[in-house]
């Protein structure tokens, strides 16, 4: 980490090589294949006006087995998960930061989280989350940016966690369960959300065409299995949007389609959009 150009140590510490490391990156590039590794966080990284926010993009091998405790730090990055990860926020943070005033091809399909294996997300104090500002220019679905993607051969479950989408040309989103929204589904399956707010919220200081997105996209056949005990925030969008998809079950589940607590009466915004099934 370096403050105003002074080298101030190292930030992560992995428990398989049992070395510390002055990049979160370096940490996490150090595991072996089918031997479970914790990384920890020690210090905030990728915050300075020394580092590239953008730098830190991290893929894991198919039969990788890696826990990144946060550890109530914030790290700028992202991560392509191909075998087994636990994102432990511990009241820190992950963000996709790219400062973009407008939408863009280069964030087309983008996320903070891309998942292909099985994704845990959870936070056990509270105060956690991924987020994302990465805004794309596409009208296909699945391009769509997001905060998380979890994609067809995707197993995710997140946990008491806040995912924060962003805005887009179309419809930026948290979770990308299929399209563009906080969270995209696409294909995948996510087999609980438990404890979580999904939230896609516009962004001032953007292009007049950005708009709000979908808290979250379930798309291409994706499947929930539960979701309890959650709430979903879009402004000027859908809570979730289940479209070719299948939800499960839901339990205790809140929507609202304006942050400022007032719900949109114009039929075009509803907590949930519905275009296949939900139990």
């Amino acid at each position: 980490v370096y403050i105003y150009g002074f080298y101030t140590g190292y930030v992560a510490y992995n428990d398989f090589t049992q070395e510390y490391y002055d990049t979160l990156q370096g940490a996490l590039r150090m595991v072996a294949d089918s031997t479970p590794t914790t990384v920890t966080l020690y210090a905030n990284c990728g915050t300075f006006v020394e580092e590239d926010a953008t730098a830190m993009l991290v893929t894991t091998g198919a039969a990788s087995n890696v826990t990144l405790n946060l550890n109530g730090y914030h790290a700028v990055g992202r991560i392509t998960n191909n075998g087994t990860f636990t994102l432990e926020l511990n009241g820190g943070s992950l963000a996709y930061k790219t400062g973009a005033p407008a939408a863009a091809a280069a964030y087309q399909g983008a996320a903070t989280v891309i998942n292909n294996g099985t994704l845990n997300i959870q936070d056990s104090v509270g105060g956690g989350y991924v987020t994302s500002d990465a805004i794309d220019n596409s009208s296909t679905i699945s391009n769509y940016a997001s905060a998380v993607r979890n994609n067809a051969s995707g197993k995710l479950t997140i946990r008491n966690s806040t995912i924060t989408g962003n805005t887009a040309a179309s419809r930026g989103g948290g979770i990308y369960v299929g399209t563009n929204a906080a969270v995209f589904n696409n294909g995948g399956k996510i087999l609980n959300i438990s404890g979580a707010v999904i939230q896609s919220i516009a962004t001032t200081g953007k292009a007049s065409t950005v708009k709000s997105g979908y808290g979250l996209l379930n798309f291409n056949g994706g499947t929930i299995t539960t979701i309890q005990d959650s709430s979903f925030l879009a402004y000027a969008s859908y809570g979730i949007f289940n479209l070719g998809a299948t939800i499960d079950e839901m339990e205790n589940v809140s929507f609202r389609t304006d942050p400022s607590g007032v719900a949109r009466t114009t039929t075009s915004y509803y907590g949930i959009l519905n275009r296949n099934r939900v139990s």
